[in-house]
This record gives C-alpha cells, sequence and structure tokens, in this order.
C-alpha cells in the first residue's frame, strides 16, 4: 500500500512541475510562411529581403494581391516611386478592393505632381478602408492629403481635413505611448480623439487594446464589440481581439462563436499588430507585439474552448485541422496529444508528442510532455530519455533536473534520484523542495541522518513549511526508533535498482542537441498559484492525463507550500 501511494505522489510531483512556472524561451509555434517573414523584414526595415520573399512568392503565384501591396510598399520606402506605382497597379488589378494598394498609388501620384490622380486614389482608399492587421491606412491618407491640399492652395479642403489629422496625430501619439508602456496616457489619446468623433473603428479598437493590456477584459470586450458595430464588413481581425477577451472572462461558449466567423471568413492574415499577450502569445510565453496570427492559431484556440467546454471531440476536431494546416506547428500537434492523455489514449499520445517532436527537436517541452507519457504507460527507460533530453537542451536550469529526479524517485531509484536532487540545489541552493524531496529520498535508504541535515537546511529557508518539515522529522524519528537504528552507517542501497546516471546517459542518444537559452524555474508546489486553474489550457489536459487518483493527493501534497512564494 504503501509503496502504491509513494508512486501516486512521485507522479503527482511531476505534474505539479508541469503546472509551475517551467517555461522555456519564448519561441513561436510553428514556421512562419515566406509572406509573413516578409511582413517581419519590412517592419524592421530589411526592404531587401522582404523584396526577394515577395518577389518569391510572386514568383509562385503572379496574381498574390498581397504580396503586390507589400512589394510595393518596400519599394515606396526606399524611394523606388516608379516600382511602387507598377506593383500598386497589379495589386488592385488582382484585388480591386485592396485600399492599401491605393493608398501607395495615390502617394506615388503626389509625388509624381499627378495631384488629380493621387485625389481620385485617396477618395478611393477613404471609401474602401476598414480596420485591419497591418496599418492605419486611412488615417496616414488623411495626413497625405492635408499636403497636397496645401501644395496646391486648395484652403477650404486643407480647412475640413484638420479635424481627421488631428485625430490621426492623437492615434499616432497613442501607439507611440503604448509602446513606451504609458497605458494611461495611451488612453486619454484615444478618449480625446473619441470625444472629437466617436464614430470612427480604429479608436474603439484601439482602446480595447489598451484595456487589454491593462487588464480590464470587461472594459475592453465592450470596446471591442462597439469596433465591431461600427465596422459595415466582417473584419476577423476585431472578432479574434474580442474571441480572446472572451476567453480570459470564461466566456467560451461566445469566444467560440466569435472564432468560427472567422473560421468561415478565411482569411490570409487573422491578425498582426498589437497580439503581446493574446491568444497562443499569452498561453505559450511569447512577448511579441507584431506578428501573424494565422488561420490554424484559431482553430488552436477554438480547440482550447472546446476543450474547457469538456466537448473533446470537437477539441480534437480543430487541432488536427491546425496540424493539417501547418505540419510545422507543434504545439498544435502537442495539444491534440494532450487530449489523446485526457480521454484515456497515453499510446496514441506518445504518437503525437513523437510528431510535436520531429516538428521542433530543439523545444524541450515536447520531450517533457512525452516523457509524462511514458511514466503513465510505465516506460520508464522512454521517459528516462526524454527527461535526459530536456537536460541536454537546458543544461544550466535546475527545473530540468528536478523533473527527471522526481521520475528517478517514482521509480524507486534514490540513489540517482538523489543525485540530481543535488544538482539543483547546486544551481539553486535555496530550493526547499529539492532539500525535502533528497531528505525523503534518504529515509527511504534509511540513511537519516542525511535525511534529517537535509530537513534541518530546508527549515532555514524562509518560504519552507515548517509544519512539513516538523512532520518529516517526527516520520524519521519514529523510523529510527522502529528499527533500533543507533550509528552513523549509510550503507543501504537504494531498492530497486543499481543503474547508474552514467548508464541513463548511455541509453539516451549521443547526439546532443544544439543548447538553446531557456528560462525555466525551479518547479514550486504552490498552492495558491495553481489551484483555481481548472480553466488553464495545460492544467486542463495534464489533470485528467495523470488521472483522478493524482488529484486526490494533489492537496496533501501541496501542504508544505503555504508558506512559499
Amino acid at each position: 500500500m504503501e509503496t502504491d501511494s509513494k508512486l501516486r505522489k512521485a507522479i503527482a510531483a511531476i505534474f505539479l512541475c508541469t503546472l509551475a512556472g517551467i517555461t522555456p524561451e519564448p519561441a513561436f509555434c510553428r514556421k512562419l510562411t515566406t509572406y509573413e517573414q516578409a511582413l517581419g523584414d519590412i517592419d524592421n526595415k530589411r526592404f531587401e529581403s522582404a523584396q526577394l520573399k515577395l518577389l518569391n512568392i510572386l514568383a509562385k503565384n503572379p496574381s498574390d494581391a498581397d504580396a503586390h501591396a507589400e512589394l510595393s510598399r518596400t519599394y515606396m520606402d526606399t524611394n523606388q516611386i516608379d516600382k511602387a506605382f507598377i506593383e500598386a497597379n497589379k495589386a488592385i488589378q488582382y484585388d480591386p478592393r485592396m485600399f492599401r494598394a491605393y493608398a501607395t498609388k495615390a502617394y506615388c501620384e503626389f509625388r509624381q505632381n499627378h495631384m488629380k490622380e493621387g485625389f481620385n486614389d485617396s477618395a478611393t482608399v477613404l471609401k474602401l478602408y476598414t480596420v485591419n492587421p497591418l496599418d492605419w491606412t486611412a488615417w496616414y491618407t488623411h495626413k497625405n492629403l492635408s499636403h497636397a491640399y496645401q501644395m496646391t492652395h486648395r484652403a477650404k479642403e486643407f480647412a475640413e481635413v484638420q479635424t481627421n489629422v488631428y485625430i490621426c496625430d492623437l492615434l499616432t501619439a497613442a501607439d507611440e505611448a503604448r509602446n513606451a508602456g504609458q497605458l494611461n496616457e495611451s488612453l486619454q489619446k484615444i478618449d480625446s480623439a473619441l470625444k472629437v468623433d466617436s464614430r470612427i473603428p480604429d479608436l474603439w479598437f484601439f482602446r480595447g487594446v489598451i484595456y487589454q493590456n491593462q487588464g480590464q477584459n470587461a472594459q475592453a470586450l465592450a470596446d471591442f464589440s462597439k469596433a465591431i458595430a461600427l465596422t459595415p464588413t466582417a473584419v476577423p481581425m476585431l472578432y479574434y481581439f474580442r474571441g480572446d477577451t472572451y476567453q480570459q472572462l470564461g466566456k467560451h461558449q461566445q469566444a467560440i462563436a466569435d472564432f468560427t466567423k472567422i473560421i468561415q471568413a478565411k482569411p490570409k492574415l487573422v491578425a498582426y499588430r498589437f497580439v503581446c499577450e493574446t491568444g497562443r502569445f499569452r498561453s505559450e510565453g511569447m512577448r511579441e507585439d507584431l506578428a501573424p496570427v494565422s488561420l490554424g492559431d484559431i482553430y488552436v484556440l477554438r480547440a482550447q474552448s472546446y476543450a474547457i467546454l469538456k466537448d473533446k471531440v470537437r477539441a480534437r476536431k480543430d487541432l488536427e485541422t491546425a496540424s493539417q494546416l501547418d505540419p510545422t506547428d507543434d504545439k498544435a500537434i502537442a495539444k491534440k496529444a494532450e487530449l489523446h492523455l485526457e480521454a484515456g489514449m497515453p499510446e496514441q499520445a506518445i504518437k503525437d508528442y513523437s510528431k510535436s517532436v520531429a516538428a521542433n527537436p530543439n523545444d524541450w517541452t515536447r520531450y517533457k510532455e512525452r516523457a509524462d507519457a511514458y511514466m503513465q504507460l510505465g516506460k520508464n527507460k522512454e521517459a528516462l530519455d526524454d527527461y535526459t533530453q530536456v537536460i541536454k537542451l537546458t543544461p544550466n536550469e535546475p527545473g530540468a533536473y528536478m523533473l527527471r529526479a522526481v521520475a528517478l524517485k517514482s521509480m524507486k531509484k534514490y540513489a540517482q534520484a538523489i543525485a540530481d536532487f543535488s544538482k539543483v540545489l547546486q544551481l539553486r541552493n535555496d530550493d526547499d523542495d529539492a532539500y525535502m524531496e533528497r531528505a525523503e529520498c534518504y529515509r527511504l535508504m534509511h540513511r537519516y541522518n542525511d535525511a534529517l541535515a537535509d530537513l534541518d537546511k530546508a527549515t532555514n529557508l524562509a518560504h519552507a513549511s515548517k509544519t512539513f518539515i516538523n512532520e518529516e522529522r517526527s516520520k524519521i524519528r519514529a523510523e529510527m526508533k522502529e528499527s533500533n537504528y543507533s550509528d552513523g552507517s549509510q550503507t543501504s542501497l537504494e531498492s530497486g535498482s543499481q543503474t547508474s546516471l552514467a548508464d541513463i546517459s548511455k541509453t539516451s542518444s549521443t547526439d546532443s542537441a544544439q543548447t538553446v537559452s531557456t528560462d525555466i524555474s525551479q518547479p514550486k508546489k504552490n498552492k495558491t498559484e495553481h489551484s483555481g486553474k481548472e480553466e488553464n489550457w495545460l492544467a486542463l489536459a495534464l489533470a485528467a492525463a495523470l488521472g483522478v487518483m493524482v488529484i486526490g493527493l494533489l492537496a496533501a501534497h501541496l501542504m508544505r507550500s503555504k508558506n512559499k512564494r
């Protein structure tokens, strides 16, 4: 009975490691398309690189209006006006509603002193414009019109456009303030603009972004809804931001409805600007504010809401679609594996995890997830191989050694677990969990003096649970008394294993993957942090994977962390 209890407790510890701040270096969850890479080049002013990518796209698909429009933009930004004009016309030829291309064309016409044509194309921009993922096209057009009216001495038109120029200046200032982290100042600028004209969707959308950044999701939701109501045609980007806000508020049926609208529209690019702390970027540790959101991302997000609503069939179907849309999306594949674990299908989960490993072999989280599935199936060797790979990819992170140590402990390989717990403490000498876990290994090997020494060290740490430590001391002293323990001999061998750590490494691949920078925090079993997160995507999938049995033991295992960080 006690052996089974210890195994369950150890598996629960692995579950805790997963949920506790072990975060990889932010890395995009999929391979970017050539078009998305070109957008990044443009934003970083790598115009020549962007042009090469866009020309490559057009060589394969000459009718790609988006590629023509962005190529035109790069030529405009590098003062190649003739080329910019030609590409803008091609974009309009393939998509007559491409207002960004009309804006570039109008700029070129003004530069070439073709004022009448520039005014006409500017009017077309303002007629077709809607909120979009890439820029404030209409407002830049108002600024250009102001300069053109001034150049042509059209005083009446110049005066009429000044209100919109003022709004453009406020919008630009708000954007700059947000980029500087001055959210209250940014909000004040938008509020000033709304007092001038409250019918502008861009203003409501951007104020919603600011509210979302401030964590004021109810206010953000209201503003995104207002922007949608003011927009004559459905804009997938607006539904993305509102759907994401619904998810944050726990309104998953509404989130699903918004994500479904996006899927039905099938946009090439769902969102690009202001995406920091939204959707998958939030859950996967990304801090990029300019990054593409694709249709595949929307399927993953909808799957997340389906899973929280216990609709696992639809969730798995959406994840399957996401992986079909982009086979390089290792995180979508991994989430599908988590659902298989939750459904009690660990063998299928392992197959999916193996696909995610193949898609991104330098992401340690993929190996860790597969190792957990191997543990559930009792495939200890395979699990240790994967935990060892985590260490190879993150050799200086205490959390990596903690994962393998807890797994070794669950296998009763106490000496090897002690070696890994010791490595944790070498890298972070104030970790009370490592001291207490190592103390338990010492106790199970009847090395009582060593166990008591570790508990003494843990006691001196401010965040350690003194109640738990005292209980462990009492347990050790009772065992010492029962076994008539009287000397300092520490010769007992661990139960069930004579395998050395060197042997573990030998069973793993000898080809060490290129080390990647990580930020793995040492697992801290903090009840405040982790209880009540049943709607967290990772917690949901892993909780069922480890079984109801583990959850039942979780509260007891967390008792020792009441006073922790």
